[in-house]
């Protein structure tokens, strides 16, 4: 059989014939016409999935794709929601309307026996198996080249919800009565290849229990059958499981993947051989996988500061208690009202108001209302995910969404308003992760940052790795309605604050441990000024305290200890970031994050004149947020599912 005949008669096996249908909205004229698919797309948000589509006939293996990504807003997510199957599709319970007039394959039944899986988000994932054995009819899950014995238990678990881990590709061979017409007990291509291991007495296939001559007699036909055949896959199954197969990662040698016998041993030097060419694949495969950064070479100023004078460690952030466990998942800043009302944004997209009683209650939602909203940063896009908020002028808190752009909204109604699209951005760059805010009491205007113009809130860990200057310092006028921006070329905006008399703003270069003063009037108006460099830790928002200070929250600390910080080694080399970016999963980097809570408080001249800090993260660790309010110090976070507050503020 050659390359074509093969192809085609694989997909003869798959192809399904549809009647596509396409309606004139104007004069509801229907014209019709026939195509093939050779998998069945199954969009999981719909409420109906026909869009025109009827099935004129099936194929004698029917591969149902069940459409778990999605491209909303631009970016392609990931829908980990739950999708239930069985192991056996009867067509005859399936509503008419799905199929054409045509379609006589009323009686045709499916059985279950391939489920690929897909593990992790839309921008890093694997791919595994589910594949039923056709003899003994028991579950194997296949990941790359290793095979064990699982269960149709462990298959149902992919079903998805909150896991990563779900089904992607449905493969059902049209059922057969001769399939299972036989009495014998199914025999296990494991467990009969290990005569020496004794087998449960419970089980069916016991050795205590003699089998009929018949039955015997079909299993030695059987085994002879396998004997005489490619020991690694016969030519039924390798049409059945071709896309199974198509999934998978090279493997040099897929005898690993057979079924009928477990692996023999080999040569040592096939082994070596193997091994070898497996590395040389992986190694070639990942320099040519293209890097999502582009980093440029960064030198740092030296090594962290000492932690001595006012950096000495102490544990002044212990004196706290959390609010709201399990309530609110990532406050990230805050602002306050008249009558003691704190108002904050979270991860799953929602504002919300905390009375002077610690009451809670939900204000608005910034982007749509989906159970799935704070599961995962994949549905941020869709969510939304409010960052700076502050109060004006009128009452009105404005709110910078990371993903949505610059909004208005009423705390009362929780009516929105949008002021900035993210999509229109300034100076013809779209924003891509506006981030801190602030608003002057004196003229209104409104001052913001959009940390990247490339990486959005979902993505900041590549933005702090690549290193990139392509953040901006921008104000908006709500008078004209004008956009300008002030300062361009920067390393990860994050918070800002306006001084007293509002003469300059000091804000936070967060990806390179950086804090600057930008004048807004005086003779030095217009131009910036580095007042702290070489911090510590990575800066997120700065506050105007209650007695004339700033406070900045550190997110992540920057220590010196037998090996210099992780983020300083990689600075200077853009291969090995790189080459990080390729390999390592996002959540990875978690990891290299220690719980410790760290607070600066800074003079009008940006000299640190005392901290507070949590060395075992005891109350809180990474705080994005400082804010007091009448007594109460609210620190906030970008992720973690509680707010801590200090009663009492002592940073000497």
């Amino acid at each position: 059989m050659n390359d074509r005949t093969l192809a085609l008669e694989i997909q003869g096996l798959y192809k399904i014939s549809l009647e596509m249908q396409l309606q004139c909205l104007e004069c509801s004229t229907i014209q019709t016409q026939n195509s093939h698919l050779l998998s069945l797309p199954l969009h999981i948000r719909e409420e109906q999935n026909t869009l025109g589509v009827k099935v004129r006939s099936l194929p004698p293996i029917l591969c149902i794709q069940l459409k778990r990504f999605r491209n909303m807003r631009g970016y392609t997510m990931k829908l980990n929601c739950r999708v239930t199957f069985p192991e056996t599709f009867n067509f005859s319970e399936i509503k008419k309307d799905a199929f054409s007039a045509d379609f006589t394959q009323n009686d045709r039944r499916y059985t279950l026996y391939a489920v690929v899986v897909h593990s992790g988000s839309a921008i890093c994932g694997h791919y595994t198996a589910y594949v039923r054995h056709r003899v003994s009819k028991r579950w194997y899950y296949a990941d790359d080249s290793h095979v064990s014995q699982s269960s149709w238990e462990e298959v149902q678990k992919t079903y998805g919800g909150r896991s990563s881990a779900t089904a992607y590709m449905l493969m059902t061979p049209v059922w057969s009565k001769t399939s299972s017409s036989s009495s014998c007990p199914p025999s296990d291509p494991i467990s009969d290849n290990k005569p020496d291991k004794k087998r449960d007495s419970s089980s069916s296939l016991s050795t205590s229990r003699p089998l009929s001559e018949a039955c015997e007699a079909e299993k030695t036909q059987t085994n002879n059958a396998t004997k005489t055949k490619s020991h690694i896959w016969t030519k039924p199954e390798l049409l059945l499981f071709a896309p199974v197969i198509l999934t998978f990662r090279f493997v040099p040698h897929a005898a690993s993947l057979r079924w009928d016998q477990p692996p023999t041993s080999r040569p040592e030097m096939l082994w070596r051989r193997s091994l070898l060419a497996a590395l040389l694949a992986v190694a070639v495969g990942v320099y040519l996988l293209p890097s999502p950064i582009d980093p440029k070479p960064h030198i740092l100023k030296g090594p962290p500061p000492a932690l001595e004078g006012p950096l000495a460690v102490n544990t002044r952030l212990q004196r706290g208690r959390r609010l709201f466990a399990g309530k609110l998942h990532g406050p990230e800043s805050f602002t306050a009202d008249g009558n003691s009302n704190v108002y904050t944004g979270t991860v799953d997209g929602k504002l919300w108001r905390i009375g002077p009683d610690d009451s809670l209650v939900l204000i608005a939602h910034m982007g749509q209302d989906l159970p799935e909203c704070g599961s995962s940063t994949d549905y941020e896009p869709v969510c939304g995910r409010p960052h700076g908020v502050r109060l004006d002028r009128h009452g009105q808190l404005i709110v910078a969404d990371s993903y949505f752009g610059l909004y208005s909204v009423d705390p009362k109604t929780g009516e929105k308003s949008l002021l900035v699209a993210s999509s229109d951005g300034a100076a013809g760059v779209p924003f891509a992760f506006l981030n801190g805010v602030e608003i002057s009491s004196q003229t209104g205007i409104i001052y913001f940052t959009d940390s990247s113009s490339r990486w959005g809130r979902r993505h900041v860990k590549l933005e702090v790795i690549e290193l990139n200057s392509l953040g901006r310092l921008l104000s908006y006028d709500p008078g004209s309605k004008n956009v300008t921006v002030l300062l361009d070329s920067l390393y990860m905006p994050n918070g800002i604050a306006l001084s007293p008399d509002e003469n300059f703003l000091l804000l936070a270069e967060t990806s390179i441990g950086c804090i600057l003063r930008y004048w807004l009037k005086g003779p030095k108006a217009g131009t910036k000024e580095v007042i702290l460099d070489n911090m510590i830790g990575y800066p997120d928002n700065i506050r105007l305290s209650d007695h004339g200070t700033f406070l900045v929250g550190m997110t992540t600390p920057r220590f010196q200890k037998f090996l210099p910080p992780f983020l300083d080694l990689i600075a200077p080399y853009p291969a090995v970031k790189r080459f990080l970016a390729k390999v390592v999963p996002l959540s990875w980097y978690n990891l290299l994050l220690p719980r410790y809570a760290l607070v600066l408080e800074l003079g009008l001249d940006g000299q640190i004149t005392g901290t507070l800090h949590d060395p075992q993260g005891h109350l809180t660790w990474a705080i994005s947020d400082v804010f007091q309010h009448r007594g109460r110090t609210y620190l906030g976070s970008t992720d973690l599912p509680f707010l801590p507050i200090l009663e009492v503020w002592d940073s000497y």
